[in-house]
């Protein structure tokens, strides 16, 4: 099942996409489209990404 994920990636990656579909739904059950560059769930990227932009937002000293 890994070496056909991998394919499914590389064909994506070939082809010009951005993202693909991985077939299985994340560990933390998001729908399985994943990003070409580095594999990861695009959901749980964009949870993650605001995440840390409000972090950095409690971290800038008031002005």
């Amino acid at each position: 099942m890994k070496r056909h994920k991998v394919s499914i990636r590389r064909s994506a990656a070939a082809a010009g996409a951005v993202t693909y579909s991985g077939g299985k739904a994340c560990q933390h059950g998001h729908p399985p489209v994943r990003y070409v560059l580095n594999g990861g769930c695009v959901q749980c990227c964009l949870i993650a990404a605001a995440a840390q932009r409000e972090r950095q937002k409690l971290a800038r000293p008031a002005q």
